[in-house]
């Protein structure tokens, strides 16, 4: 069944050790931001644009960075754990276990993600399912954009190889695409120039 193919490709995405992604943004009421990401264990770097607006926010160790192109003074200090995003990988695994729970799941076809031949599934929202989204933590959450899982109507996966290669989440304020690639390729998170 598709629930069982998008949940073995949750847990096997829940265990990469380090990848990069790609996020799109697109609020109903306009404006646009999108980020590329890089994750390598508990290590991250996200480089966000909103309009004219850039922000880099990096984590190495216990340590975060970041700085704003419309702001001449970085930030730094000690990444606590409460205020941290929770591993993106294990977090993609949780959102898609938790967005199963009595989810109705149709596989859609075949498509290419980055030149991969993925399998499209559509998992329509039920009320479990947003209670069991609404439960995780708001560091696993963040990375999807995930703030309101009451607004959440469906949520399309793309799975290829067991891994999960790219997430849609369509609410009713916005619809957000988060594509994943470099599966446990050597990536390195370094504090950026200038810190």
């Amino acid at each position: 069944p598709p629930q069982d193919v998008v949940l073995v490709a949750a847990e096997t995405t829940s265990e990469v050790t380090s990848l990069r992604g790609t996020t799109e943004v697109d609020p109903r009421d306009g404006g646009h931001r999108s980020a590329t990401i890089e994750v390598s264990g508990a290590d991250s770097a996200i480089v966000t644009r909103d309009g004219d607006v850039t922000v880099t926010s990096v984590v190495v160790g216990d340590t975060f960075y970041e700085r704003a192109s419309d702001d001449p003074n970085p930030r730094t200090g000690k990444a606590e754990p409460a205020g941290r995003l929770a591993p993106f990988a294990s977090s993609t695994g949780a959102v898609v276990r938790a967005a199963l729970q009595g989810a109705e799941v149709d596989d859609r076809g075949e498509e290419k993600v980055r030149g991969a031949t993925t399998t499209h599934y559509r998992l329509t929202m039920t009320a479990a399912a947003r209670k069991a989204l609404g439960a995780l933590s708001p560091g696993q959450t963040a990375w999807f954009e995930l703030e309101y899982p009451d607004e959440v109507s469906t949520i399309d996966i793309w799975a290829a190889g067991d891994l999960i290669r790219r997430i849609t989440v369509q609410q009713e304020s916005q619809r957000s695409t988060t594509e994943f690639y470099d599966f446990n390729q050597p990536i390195t998170i370094a504090v950026p120039p200038g810190f």
